[in-house]
């Protein structure tokens, strides 16, 4: 059930407004050209983009010389590598492993960077390698996350984006939230609105080498954009605080594939369905006649991945290849008893009835469950007020009861802003012309463009069309704070007259997925399982045995993080991400799959076995930092 796995993860991304999915296994129509684009295939000309998960580039035998001079030469945009992810000297060590490798360049990209210290940051920025921060994962995992004003200080260009879903938000619109709720509670406000929103857009296009074609909603560009309703006069903050029923569209390659019922239809017809939960109601197309299984329904999928996840030996006598040639339940059963006995090593199998990750956040009491109760993951931070976010009444027709400003009503006018300049009218509402009634520009300078009716109008500095869209940190000392400020005036009017557009750029991180009835994915490349997500009990962390990570540091924008070491360092090293699973993570049907979700393993337990001795001990010898993360916890099965 590999394309409907695949397909569900990604409905997951753009139900979230993210366009973009980074570190997917790919190699299948059914999925690589539907729905959101998969970073590491052929997009706007650009070929050659890897991940590197469990990639063994630490090991002698990797041919780091060929990655150097792929690097020099241009061959490759981007390389993401999860590196450094824990908090302790071992994780610092690996990164200073790939810088001595030569492998930590411009395209380097690093994912986690949890243990990284200012002094590593600089070398980051040295090289203008980008970093991406998934908070979510790194407190449930080891407590603490990445020192991202260290990061920052340094000059590195910061992504936002989830690790991946079993310890992961459903997309970067809900890892936006943890990620701001951080940035108040604990780093006091340190980023504003604009760049949080700047981690999700414009900053990961960069990273990928995408800015040329999406990133930002500017004339020219591809037509990958999220519309997101208007409650808030901030349009960054009006980002941050969506939620689910707050996604109106998500269009991608300029293809409409999600959001309201209303606009869905205008734009497509009858073609799409319904999908429904946690209170929220939205519909989808998925469907294609140019690939391969593109007539797939999403309720189809739906179906038989929850009928796969429950493991039913008369489902698994039917579809698993693997058990094709066993005659009777006993025999299976006893393949299951020795192939799914887990870390246990019992003989017992340890499959279990799991139930389908929900496509939406709002309503999941699970995904609110499981954080709240990791005393492990709110160790500096009370994550129980990501509740707050979605603690908001919606009416019938899922607008918020409460929105903070009101949309003024079409009233025939030419689209301008009256009384205003030159700004570019109402999102090309009336004859489409963006002037105020025919009046003159903004104080009779020169203009730069102009309409076909002879009227001219001014363009952005960028050389867009209006209405123009400043970041509100760029200011300066000479005396332009009135120009700034009147520019800050008209973009929150603007705000008012237009739904947010959004670019949904590199969400959803990890999703591998399993194997049924002979269907392979081809998950030895760089993209492997690692870490664990539990589905029924999360081990209280907080026992007199348990390890508490020290608080970040507090250092200011300027500041030197030089002290972070200390601040971080801990006895847990970490994950060695060796997993060696077959299949994937959401369809219950196949060898591998079973062992990635069902093996009770600790965190703790993945202890590094690196042949360059960069990241930890070996073997039995990583037992000692185990007492560290030790929570038992079982992976979900989820997409």
């Amino acid at each position: 059930m590999a394309t409907e796995q695949m397909k569900y993860a990604e409905v997951q991304a753009i139900a979230g407004g993210v366009t973009a999915v980074q570190g997917s296994p790919s190699g299948n129509d059914a999925w690589d050209s539907t729905l959101s684009r998969n970073v590491e295939l052929y997009n706007f000309g650009q070929d050659n983009i890897l991940t590197c998960a469990v990639c063994e580039w630490y090991k002698s035998s990797y041919n780091s010389e060929g990655k150097i001079a792929d690097f020099n030469d241009g061959d490759l945009e981007a390389w993401f590598i999860h590196l450094s992810e824990g908090v302790d000297q071992t994780s610092r060590d690996e990164f200073d492993l790939l810088n001595s490798k030569g492998l930590l360049a411009q395209p380097t990209v690093v994912i986690h960077g949890t243990a990284l210290t200012a002094s590593q940051f600089g070398q980051m920025a040295a090289v203008n390698s980008n970093l991406v921060w998934s908070p979510l994962s790194n407190l449930l995992l080891y407590g603490n996350t990445t020192d991202v004003r260290a990061a920052d200080n340094a000059g590195v260009k910061i992504s936002l984006a989830p690790d991946w879903g079993p310890s992961g938000s459903k997309s970067s619109l809900h890892e936006l939230k943890v990620a701001d709720l951080w940035n108040r509670e604990v780093m006091n406000d340190y980023f504003t609105n604009y760049e949080l929103a700047e981690m999700v857009t414009s900053n990961p296009a960069a990273a990928a080498k995408w800015d040329p074609f999406v990133g930002k909603v500017k004339s020219g560009l591809v037509a990958d954009l999220v519309i997101i309703d208007t409650f808030h006069d901030d349009p960054y903050r009006n980002l941050i605080e969506s939620i689910d029923e707050d996604v109106r569209l998500t269009v991608v390659q300029g293809k409409a594939l999600f959001g309201d019922e209303d606009i869905m239809t205008a734009l497509k017809g009858d073609d799409w369905e319904p999908i429904q939960g946690g209170g929220v109601s939205k519909v989808v197309d998925i469907t294609t006649t140019s690939v391969v299984d593109g007539s797939q329904s999403f309720a189809s999928i739906e179906e038989g991945l929850a009928m796969a996840m429950r493991n039913e030996l008369s489902d698994i006598r039917e579809h698993w290849s693997e058990v094709a040639d066993m005659t009777t339940d006993e025999e299976v059963q006893a393949h299951l008893d020795k192939t799914f006995d887990g870390d246990y090593r019992d003989g017992v199998s340890h499959l279990k009835n799991m139930t389908l990750d929900p496509i939406f956040t709002t309503g999941d009491d699970r995904y609110f469950d499981v954080i709240n109760r990791s005393a492990w993951a709110n160790t500096h931070i009370d994550l129980s007020k990501l509740y707050d976010y979605y603690a908001v009444g919606m009416d019938a027709d899922g607008d918020r009861t409460s929105a903070e400003i009101t949309l003024p009503q079409d009233d025939g006018t030419t689209g301008g802003n009256s009384g205003t300049d030159n700004t570019g009218g109402n999102g090309g509402t009336g004859d489409s012309t963006g002037n105020n009634g025919g009046t003159d520009n903004t104080g009779g300078t020169d203009n730069t463009g102009g309409n076909t009716d002879g009227t001219t109008i001014d363009l952005c500095e960028d050389g867009s069309t209006p209405p123009c869209i400043t970041n509100p940190n760029s200011g300066n000392d000479d005396g332009s704070g009135d120009a700034d400020e009147a520019s800050s005036d008209i973009l929150k009017q603007n705000a008012m007259f237009l739904l947010v557009g959004i670019i949904g750029v590199m969400g959803v991180g990890l999703y591998l997925i399993s194997k049924t009835g002979g269907e392979d994915l081809n998950l030895s490349q760089e993209a492997k399982i690692e870490k664990i997500w539990d589905e029924t009990e999360l081990e209280d962390s907080s026992g007199s045995n348990s390890f508490v990570p020290s608080p970040p540091p507090m250092d200011k924008k300027g500041s030197n993080n030089s002290g972070d070491e200390k601040a971080q360092d801990h006895n847990t090293t970490r994950s060695n991400r060796h997993t060696k699973h077959d299949g994937g993570d959401t369809g219950g049907s196949g060898e591998g799959d079973e062992k990635a979700q069902d093996h009770n393993t600790t965190r703790s337990n993945r202890h590094t076995k690196h042949d360059g001795g960069d990241t930890g001990g070996s073997g039995e010898g990583g037992d000692g930092d185990k007492t560290a993360q030790d929570h038992n916890t079982t992976r979900s099965n989820r997409s």
